[in-house]
């Protein structure tokens, strides 16, 4: 396989097929991968020839590998390892139907970047996932295509961590990094934004949610529904800042915080609890939403029977394979 130069010596052959093993369908002399030797001397003689040829295996051996082995790559292990994981994703998903639960694979991070923005459109193409959330407020407005996704379900995916804070300047809008985005987003990576917000930073975060409204209205999307980047909607501060504003631009679906498998603190778990009813209180919403890692430790099916479960993935290309980045027990669920 390596195509280094060996040779099968066969010493005994006589006596090893006629006590100890039948021959098969592969024929050294006619399919091995060297030459077959049945004298010690002629060996020794092999040996030193091709130790002075730079062991280099003969073409005629070399073509044999070609035609024997399907595939000659460093890839091996990782395609015996996706086809556990297909297996155990089918069981899975063979498991949910039993119990008539429905699945919706929705993916993350359209216009992130190229990578994301691509993988998107291929999922979509080749029926691997439902409906997709965008980002609207990154530079790489290149990557987002809108026209191929227009006719799909998309959501808004409200970005406050990262990308650029944005303001209508004559009725036109512009981006500019400024040190208010960079306080909002320190301020909303912190623990205590689960409980407040300065004023400062809630005044960016409106700034930006109605921006981001109106680039996704404005690009011929139908404000349905939203979801957030950077897990901000699971703190209730800004939840309380952008529900009024997404409801004010017609949105009626939102993303409810993870609620499936969860292994957080007590203080999450209740936490979290909280949250999901104020969503729920002001938009339609799924059962209950995940990330893949989650729904493949779902053991207790009765619990989501009759239910909608959201499972989030993020569809990526990488080395022009279509792969599921960011997930912890398998990267390439779409093969």
């Amino acid at each position: 396989y390596m195509k280094k130069p060996l040779f099968l010596f066969q010493f005994d052959r006589e006596d090893f097929y006629s006590r100890h093993y039948s021959k098969s369908y592969f024929d050294h002399s006619r399919d091995g991968f060297g030459e077959v030797i049945f004298d010690s001397n002629v060996l020794v003689e092999k040996c030193i020839k091709i130790m002075n040829d730079g062991f280099e295996m003969p073409k005629e051996y070399k073509n044999r590998v070609d035609n024997f082995f399907l595939l000659n790559d460093k890839f091996n292990c990782d395609r015996v390892y996706q086809a556990i994981v297909k297996k155990f994703i089918e069981k899975k998903k063979h498991k949910a139907s039993e119990f008539n639960i429905k699945l919706c694979v929705a993916a993350d991070d359209y216009g992130r970047n190229f990578e994301s923005s691509e993988g998107i459109r291929r999922a979509f193409n080749e029926g691997f996932i439902d409906k997709t959330s965008i980002i609207m407020n990154k530079d790489e407005r290149k990557c987002l295509d809108i026209e191929s996704i227009k006719n799909k379900n998309v959501s808004l995916h409200v970005n406050l961590t990262e990308g650029y804070s944005s303001y209508f300047e004559d009725d036109k809008m512009t981006y500019c990094v400024d040190d208010k985005e960079s306080i909002a987003a320190k301020e909303i990576n912190t623990r205590c934004s689960y409980f407040k917000l300065s004023k400062e930073a809630a005044k960016v975060i409106e700034t930006e949610v109605r921006a981001q409204c109106e680039l996704f209205k404005n690009s011929g999307l139908k404000c349905i529904s939203f979801d957030s980047h950077g897990h901000i909607h699971n703190k209730m501060p800004i939840a309380k800042i952008i529900v009024p504003i997404l409801k004010e631009y017609g949105f009626s679906e939102a993303r409810i915080p993870s609620n499936v498998f969860s292994r957080h603190l007590l203080f999450d778990f209740f936490y979290k609890k909280r949250v999901i009813r104020f969503y729920r209180k002001n938009f339609k919403t799924c059962d209950y939403f995940c990330n893949v890692d989650d729904f493949i430790h779902i053991k207790n099916y009765k619990k989501y029977e009759k239910k909608t479960i959201e499972v989030m993935v993020h569809p990526f290309i990488e080395d022009n394979k279509l792969v599921n980045r960011n997930d912890i027990y398998f990267t390439h669920i779409f093969e």
